[in-house]
């Protein structure tokens, strides 16, 4: 039963980036999940902000649930490596993603401004922004070298990415 219903909601777990014939394909397979889960920063707010001022008065109590939904999500700023084509998207925070398939997702979003590598680390890594950590030991070739496995499919908690993450994507170089 657990498997029928990872197909039917997750399917796209059971592929890898290069598994695909291109990006576009990738990203059509995978537009009902892609939709929910990456929200730029501006939206999501604006959207909590209007929903919840329908019924909450108290401006204070808004802002307050707007940081409680913005809590939910991992912040990721691609500005540091796209310039002025980047910004700000909120991932959903899920237990029980894995390191790859959140690696994937960035990816798809970084294939729009033409970064085309899809192998974390050889172009591109994520960094903590208040702590400066660059998440280096994360990703397939990691996982190759060190834990026996094609894939990451550690849980984003287990190498150190928490709901409330503020990441940001930078350079190799």
């Amino acid at each position: 039963m657990a498997f029928f219903l990872v197909l039917t909601f997750r399917h796209e777990h059971f592929y890898a980036p290069w598994e695909y014939p291109s990006v576009e394909a990738m990203r059509s397979f995978r537009t009902p999940q892609w939709t929910t889960t990456a929200v730029k920063a501006q939206v999501l707010e604006a959207s909590v902000e209007a929903g919840v001022s329908k019924v909450v008065k108290d401006p204070t109590t808004v802002q307050q649930v707007i940081r409680d939904v913005q809590a939910c999500f991992i912040s990721v700023d691609t500005t540091p490596l796209l310039g002025v084509n980047g910004s700000v998207w909120n991932f959903a925070y899920d237990d029980i993603e894995h390191v790859q398939a959140f690696l994937d997702s960035i990816y798809l979003e970084l294939s729009k401004h033409g970064i085309h590598s899809r192998i974390y680390g050889k172009s591109w890594l994520l960094r903590d922004k208040a702590s400066k950590r660059v998440f280096s030991k994360i990703g397939s070739r990691y996982a190759a070298k060190n834990l026996g496995d094609r894939y990451d499919y550690r849980p984003l908690k287990e190498v150190g990415i928490n709901p409330d993450s503020d990441l940001e994507v930078i350079s190799v170089r």
